[in-house]
């Protein structure tokens, strides 16, 4: 089976599943208008194609993928793959859809199901057009699947992002705080959805709250209100208890999630979590927000707290909860690494997958027959 994926081969989910598709025998190439961070695709034997032309400017740009048009078309024609898989449906999705080839599968991320067509009734419009003409549509949690189906009556099929639990093991490691602090932290991009500002407050609330315990505050990732957030922690008097590591490449992000004694994840709108999910597969426990699929991925009271977004009082007061119970965090950590194993283990996203592909093509060749 020959498989065409276009996304972002930048994507630690893409580049998750196209090993993994790998490993099942599948033969797998990628189309890309982003220019490569490093080599990884030449290290795992992937096709890549990069389109580099129009790549300046706004990334909200449609123009880019339509420019892209002729040579996809081209590499589609030297590659002659059995399926093409398109990841995320107002970027790729609208160039795979442009193709009007089948069997065409596109994988719905998020904030292109969930903010996109929110913005006018054109974006809308757009997202209507580009879901129709694929085969079926992946979701990766239930309330992406929801709200896909408003927009097309093509199967939804809910396949969440998995993860290999083997490279996310317990086991505290020092970070960047004395021995014994107590360590909250997050691994997200720094933009105003994730909710950055949020956790900053509810830390400096907890410090409050908790004078005589030593604390930190681990933030891990990058974007554009970097510099935003480094002057709210100064502003808070937060600032020397509160370490920015910037980006993680994929190899830090376990031991990083080791650093961390109780994890946040306070999104505005997150259509899935899997920063929740490797958290948890390192028995770390987690406060999230009770929005989007998050839910999905925090079991209240078991794996995890849920608190509601841009409540500042009530994560402080998970935090503190956490912080003066040790066996508590145990026991949530626990359970949550059980509950990866049970439900999120990446082979079953990959098994998912194979499994679609293979029931598109027989559909193909039963219609050909």
């Amino acid at each position: 089976m020959r498989v065409l994926k276009l996304g972002d081969i930048n994507s630690p989910h893409l580049r998750r599943i196209t090993l993994g598709l790998q490993r099942e025998g599948v033969t797998v190439a990628v189309f890309t208008l982003a220019t490569p961070r490093d080599a990884w695709a030449e290290e795992h034997g992937v096709d890549l194609h990069v389109y580099a032309r129009g790549n300046s400017g706004s990334d909200l740009s449609k123009l880019r993928y339509l420019r892209a048009v002729p040579a996809l078309r081209a590499f589609i024609n030297r590659y002659r793959p059995d399926i093409v898989h398109a990841h995320y449906a107002t970027s790729y999705g609208l160039l795979g859809a442009l193709m009007g080839r089948h069997p065409l599968v596109i994988s719905a991320w998020g904030s292109d199901v969930l903010v996109f067509p929110r913005r006018s009734a054109a974006h809308a419009a757009m997202l209507r057009w580009i879901l129709r003409r694929s085969d079926v549509v992946l979701s990766i949690s239930k309330a992406l699947t929801e709200a896909c189906a408003q927009y097309t009556q093509v199967p939804v099929v809910q396949n969440p992002f998995g993860i290999d639990a083997s490279t996310f093991q317990p086991g505290k490691l020092e970070g960047p705080f004395p021995a014994g602090a107590l360590v909250f932290g997050t691994i997200k991009g720094l933009g105003p959805i994730y909710g950055t500002d949020v956790l900053l407050r509810s830390f400096a609330r907890t410090l409050e709250l908790l004078p005589d315990v030593p604390l930190g505050l681990l933030i891990c990732g990058d974007g554009p209100e970097r510099s935003t957030y480094e002057e709210l922690a100064r502003s808070l008097g937060i600032a020397e208890r509160t370490v920015f590591t910037g980006r993680l490449a994929m190899d830090q992000v376990p031991a990083h999630h080791r650093m961390i004694d109780v994890f946040a994840n306070l999104s505005r709108s997150e259509s899935f979590g899997v920063s929740v999910i490797e958290a948890s597969a390192a028995a770390v426990p987690v406060v999230a927000t009770r929005v989007g699929g998050l839910p999905e991925v925090v079991n209240e009271g078991v794996t995890g707290l849920l608190v509601p977004v841009d409540d500042v009082e009530a994560t402080a007061a998970a935090f503190v909860r956490l912080a003066r119970d040790p066996d508590l965090r145990l026991a949530l950590g626990t359970a949550g690494r059980q509950f990866v194993l049970n439900s999120f283990e990446e082979h079953r996203t990959i098994r998912t997958l194979v499994d679609t592909y293979t029931q598109l093509l027989g559909r193909k060749e039963a219609h050909q027959a």
